[in-house]
């Protein structure tokens, strides 16, 4: 039997988050104030990480942190969640920032430092073999930007009889979908949003970029839809999987990066494709109503009583 229930690999970051704050005009003084302001931490990777871990599930976080007080940061924010950080190494000389500007509609922009820095790091393949699924944070962004680099995790996780998948990000460097066609032929899943499957396939709507993506070999293309939930598609045909709609939506930073945890989770206790897609949503729409990527989520009890309340129309 596996000791790792999920192997997240990829990305990790501080997270400076603010909301309420104009930035759409000048500044008429040195300052503004902002309604409120968090200092947390995120990264795809480890988002799903401390996620799964609260779900219950026994999770392993494989990421690149610098040599600095940040690094502490994300090392105890992770494992207090219950999530091993063993994985968790100092290849960097500072980790990563990001600062998240939040819309008052719960939609964000980014401004980052450091993330590129991942470049020169390879994840270490040693844990692969110990789990049940991997779960690539971000493919095709840094650090797995390198097709070769994507190939070989995937190959090795497949050999180890791991459920390997995939969120995905926007193609690095001068690299194309093509060039990443082995790593998607023994992919189990892949989690673009929308933007994301439109700009890498050259499609024009989401069931276009999933059949572009179905027909490189992925086993279960979701395309993350949003407010509308998400479209899959795979050997039984395409769904639509609608999500909540009459939720307040705080912050939506991470939205993805829970639904895809709680896909997971579903998985691992044998639920279907579509029925653990559905329970993803049911983990995101708990996660766009509290300010954080990943702090929403609390346990698994939390979320089925807030997906039953959900599904009774109740906030």
């Amino acid at each position: 039997m596996k000791e790792i229930d999920v192997l997240c690999v990829g990305m990790c970051c501080l997270d400076v988050l603010i909301r309420g704050v104009d930035l759409h005009s000048p500044f008429t003084s040195e300052s503004k104030h902002a309604e409120s302001t968090m200092l947390s931490v995120g990264g795809d990777a480890l988002n799903e990480a401390r996620v799964l871990a609260r779900l219950g599930d026994r999770v392993t976080l494989q990421c690149a942190v610098g040599r600095d007080a940040g690094a502490e940061l994300i090392r105890t924010s992770v494992a207090e969640s219950g999530a091993d950080v063993s994985g968790v190494t100092a290849e960097m000389d500072t980790t990563p920032m990001n600062v998240i500007v939040i819309e008052p509609d719960g939609q964000r922009n980014f401004i980052n430092t450091g993330l590129l820095a991942y470049g020169d790091y390879d994840p270490d393949p040693a844990l692969l073999a110990r789990a049940r699924v991997v779960s690539l944070g971000s493919m095709m962004v840094p650090p797995l930007h390198r097709p070769d680099r994507v190939a070989r995790i995937v190959r090795q996780a497949k050999e180890a009889g791991a459920i390997v998948c995939a969120d995905c990000g926007g193609l690095s460097g001068n690299w194309r979908l093509s060039d990443f066609a082995e790593a998607l032929a023994h992919l189990d899943f892949i989690f673009p949003n929308q933007d994301e499957a439109l700009a890498l396939t050259g499609a024009y709507t989401p069931e276009e970029a999933a059949e572009a993506l179905y027909g490189y070999g992925v086993k279960n293309v979701v395309v993350k839809t949003g407010s509308r939930g998400c479209y899959l598609r795979n050997a039984q045909g395409g769904t639509v999987i609608p999500t909540y709609t009459h939720l307040p939506v705080v912050d939506t930073t991470g939205a993805g990066d829970n639904f895809a945890a709680g896909t997971i989770h579903a998985l691992l206790e044998g639920k279907s494709p579509a029925d653990a897609c559905r329970f993803g949503n049911g983990v995101a729409s708990v996660a766009i109503q509290v300010m954080g990527a990943s702090t929403g989520v609390k346990s698994l009890a939390q979320v089925k009583e807030a997906i039953a309340r959900f599904d009774q129309g109740l906030v």
